[in-house]
């Protein structure tokens, strides 16, 4: 017996089934959610150390639960950009969860809009359209409140995730030294400055796995060429050799490489990581989407990542992709108070809100 969280277009409800098929099946009887709302069922969970036990003896008619989550906040300091964009005067107005914590203020100082735009000296961070603060709130909110497991759960993985924020433990200024080392090997232009070297969003470090996070958002209905090289500017020859022990076809890797330039760099990273010498650990890629957009010419993420994972040596079960939206219903469905700051100000970005007539992943 498991608890599940069903939810459909206006009705939830929390059943005790075998399967999330039993648990739909069960509030659709019961009239709790309604078969026209094509209601998904979630399971929520339980802490480390507990099971359900069923005492026929003991079953009664379950009250209501006082799931409310917390009340919209009030708005903060913010200005509306020419485009519609709400900037917060305060970046920490758009952190929900240890806004002062070294990794997240080190952003904060380094990306910053320029003399060009509307809000010139302000973070990224500020932004509602910034992904990263979306990943910090959320990776981090579930590293606080002990729900890393709902993203274990989503990807197959059972392991004790360690979270890295651009490298760095949530309470640590600079990126682990093993991290650095390696890019510097695969990238090597960092050691020179004048360049970027790539940059993960979140890692997973595990006892077991290593899981690299690309995170995107965009908007609603638009159409996001999510991890494509921008620029048209040469690939760098010293990824072909890495990229040897990824891709089935080398024949064409540079094109290849420009058009899933964000994930393959992760996984490239990955490898290094995780070379004999290096963490013993089994490389993994999760790539981050929002539900409400397409990929490149109309496709959805879905069907683009599946092209992805075609191109490569790996085994299909050490690329992952998620939406936000799956990621926030399944911290919704712990029912922990710890996570409702992060439900609240999610449910107030307009990129997770669904227009008439939105397009899925």
């Amino acid at each position: 017996m498991k608890v599940y969280h069903v939810r459909g277009v206006r009705h939830q409800a929390i059943i005790f089934a075998k399967s999330p098929e039993e648990a739909i099946a069960q509030a659709i009887e019961r009239k709790l959610v309604g078969d026209w709302e094509v209601p998904g069922a979630v399971e929520v969970p339980l802490p480390r150390g507990y099971r359900l036990v069923y005492d026929p003896m003991a079953a009664a008619e379950q009250s209501e639960l006082p799931l409310s989550v917390t009340s919209a906040e009030p708005e903060k300091p913010h200005t509306i950009t020419p485009s519609g964009v709400k900037v917060y005067h305060d970046w920490r107005d758009n952190i929900v969860v240890d806004a002062y914590a070294p990794p997240v203020v080190w952003k904060a100082g380094r990306d910053i809009f320029g003399r060009n735009t509307s809000v010139p000296g302000r973070s990224y961070l500020a932004s509602e359209n910034s992904e990263d603060a979306l990943s910090w709130n959320l990776f981090r909110t579930l590293e606080r409140t002990g729900h890393l497991d709902v993203i274990a759960r989503a990807l197959g993985l059972q392991d004790d995730f360690q979270v890295l924020y651009w490298y760095r433990p949530w309470d640590a200024t600079e990126p682990l030294p093993e991290i650095t080392a390696a890019l510097n090997r695969v990238e090597p232009w960092g050691l020179i400055g004048g360049r970027y070297q790539t940059e993960t969003d979140v890692i997973l470090k595990g006892q077991r796995y290593l899981v690299m996070v690309e995170c995107k958002l965009g908007k609603p209905g638009a159409h996001v060429r999510a991890w494509e090289r921008p620029s048209r500017s040469r690939i760098p020859p010293t990824y072909e050799e890495p990229l040897r022990a990824l891709l089935v076809d080398m024949q064409d890797w540079e094109a290849t490489m420009r058009r899933f330039y964000q994930l393959l760099r992760h996984l490239i990273l990955a490898n290094e990581l995780c070379r004999l010498d290096g963490w013993p650990l089994e490389p993994h890629l999760l790539a981050v989407v929002n539900a409400l957009n397409v990929n490149r010419d109309g496709v959805t993420h879905s069907v683009e990542f599946e092209h992805f994972r075609r191109c490569l040596r790996l085994a299909p079960e050490q690329t992952h992709l998620l939406t936000w939206q799956e990621m926030l219903e399944r911290t919704e469905a712990t029912f922990d108070p710890g996570v409702r700051p992060l439900l609240a100000h999610a449910r107030q970005l307009r990129n997770l809100q669904a227009p008439a007539g939105s397009l899925g992943v």
